[in-house]
C-alpha cells in the first residue's frame, strides 16, 4: 500500500475555519445548548401520576348544619367557591386504590336544585368541564363571593 502526499482533500484539509465562517455570538451558542422537551406530555403525565387520591371524608354533625346552612343562602347566577369530593377511582400510588381527591372550583351557579340535591356550576377554568353537575352530598365548604 503506498500512502499519496497528495488527496483530494488537500485545498481544505488546512483552511483556517473562521474565513468562510464567521464566529457565532455567545448569544446565539446558548440557543444551540438550551434544553427542550424530548418526551412532549412527559411533564403533564408525571403530574397527574403525583395527584393522591383519597377516600371521601366524613363530616361532623356540626359541619353538616353549617354546610347545610351555607346550601340555603345560595342563589342562582351567584358566584362561589366550592370544595368538593371528585370520584376518581385509580391507583393512590401505595398500591391501592381509592375514590377519589378534593377539588376547588370558582364559578358561577347555571342551577340549583334543593328537591334533586344537585346544583350546576359553570367554571371559565379549561381543565374542568364548562358546567359542572355537583351533588350537595359531595360538597364539604362553600364560600359566597360578595357581589
Amino acid at each position: 500500500m503506498v500512502f499519496e502526499d497528495t488527496s483530494e482533500y488537500d485545498d481544505i484539509l488546512y483552511l483556517d475555519p473562521t474565513l468562510k465562517h464567521p464566529r457565532m455570538a455567545n448569544a446565539d451558542r446558548a440557543k444551540i445548548f438550551a434544553p427542550f422537551a424530548a418526551l412532549s406530555g412527559y411533564e403533564d403525565a408525571i403530574e397527574t401520576k403525583n395527584v393522591r387520591r383519597q377516600n371521601k371524608p366524613q363530616l361532623s354533625e356540626g359541619e353538616l348544619s353549617e354546610l347545610n346552612a351555607d346550601l340555603s343562602n345560595i342563589v342562582k347566577h351567584s358566584t362561589i367557591t366550592l370544595n368538593y369530593f371528585l370520584y376518581s377511582p385509580g391507583p393512590d400510588g401505595s398500591g391501592g386504590t381509592a375514590e377519589g381527591f378534593m377539588v376547588t372550583a370558582t364559578g358561577i351557579v347555571e342551577s340549583i336544585e334543593p328537591a334533586f340535591q344537585f346544583l350546576k356550576l359553570r367554571t371559565d377554568e379549561p381543565e374542568n368541564m364548562p358546567c359542572q353537575k355537583i351533588s350537595f352530598d359531595d360538597i364539604f365548604g362553600i364560600k359566597i363571593e360578595e357581589s
